[in-house]
């Protein structure tokens, strides 16, 4: 429906924001350290540093693992809390007349999630190197296409999160399967 598009309206207006005004990279690094920390807490580790600057961050744990070091790169914190505030307001209020505003919301710091996580992406991580980098690479590439066709499929009357897997598993066997008769046939 049109005023579907409001979502797609945040995402064009966070890229262009992100690409011509200002890289809010503070704010995202602030979340990154902040679900390393709220992960390691998840399987019972202590947070001894946490550390933001406008260049990088830092957190030191006391535990970790493969969850731990991707959480970020998995997890759109602001994305989520956009959500999580809709929906406690909504049982308090009604917020029709708002829609608009929370779709738009959702496509702005779903594309603040995703365009940081790709610049990341492009530059060495310890993150991901302690998992080994391909797993992580994949691991990350699969879990934000499921974050998106999730959003997609709660905005979009016509989008089905369950269709769009099907067709995804069909292209990814189709795919190997190419790769498995030029590389043994």
């Amino acid at each position: 429906s049109p005023k579907s598009f409001h979502f797609f309206y945040g995402i064009i207006a966070y890229s262009i924001f992100h690409l011509l005004i200002y890289r809010p990279a503070k704010l995202y690094i602030f979340s990154h350290e902040l679900l390393h920390t709220v992960s390691s807490w998840l399987f019972g580790g202590r947070t001894k540093q946490f550390q933001v600057t406008d260049k990088g961050g830092s957190v030191t744990s006391t535990k970790s693992n493969t969850f731990i070091n991707l959480a970020p790169y998995l997890v759109p914190i602001y994305t989520i809390l956009i959500w999580l505030v809709y929906l406690l307001l909504s049982l308090l209020y009604s917020l029709e007349r708002y829609r608009n505003h929370f779709l738009f919301l959702i496509g702005l710091s779903l594309a603040f999630h995703i365009i940081f996580t790709a610049e990341l992406l492009k530059t060495k991580q310890s993150d991901l190197l302690k998992s080994g980098y391909l797993f992580s690479i994949s691991i990350i590439y699969i879990v934000n296409i499921s974050i998106i066709a999730f959003c997609l499929n709660l905005i979009f009357p016509n989008f089905s999160f369950v269709e769009f897997f099907k067709s995804y598993y069909q292209i990814t066997g189709d795919i190997y399967d190419f790769v498995f008769r030029q590389l043994f046939l």
